[in-house]
């Protein structure tokens, strides 16, 4: 009897446990995350860069990781080092590659290379868009891309 009373009290202790690990665990990860928004608020963006990637190497399972790839590389993009938003949006689409934010990642290569310039490596990310996601919302922008290079390159 007394051994049942102990199974007993481990199988309903445990999951109560596990549950305040995980939500430990979500508000550590909540924290982290928020430490860098709160660097971009007051335009640290060098601290807030540091702070996201500390979060994408401490939290490999983080509920943020897409937006704090977003926020790193809109970082990058708005101080116009294109090639270093470029390597952050690949590892966006490459993490996370059916989702939106995956998807926003490849849209955003392809304005990248156009903002550098390079149109024919845009183009090809504008259509690697269209053909892989045709159903996404920015395959429509992408496709509007690459008519207005179409344009601006006659």
């Amino acid at each position: 009897m007394r051994k049942t009373m102990l199974v007993l009290l481990l199988l309903v202790t445990l999951p109560v446990a596990a549950q305040e690990k995980r939500t430990m665990q979500q508000e550590a990860d909540d924290k982290k995350f928020q430490q860098g928004l709160f660097f971009v608020s007051i335009n640290e963006h060098q601290k807030a860069l540091n702070e996201f990637y500390e979060y994408l190497d401490i939290y490999v399972d983080g509920l943020h990781r897409a937006k704090a790839y977003r926020f790193i590389a809109a970082i990058y993009f708005d101080d116009s080092q294109y090639t270093k938003a470029i390597s952050v949006y690949k590892r966006l689409f490459e993490e996370f590659p059916l989702t939106d934010d995956g998807i926003y990642g490849l849209f955003q290569i392809g304005i990248c290379y156009n903002k550098m310039g390079f149109e024919n490596d845009a183009v090809k990310a504008f259509s690697q868009l269209i053909k892989e996601y045709p159903d996404s919302h920015y395959a429509k922008d992408a496709s509007t891309m690459i008519e207005l290079l179409k344009i601006a390159n006659n």
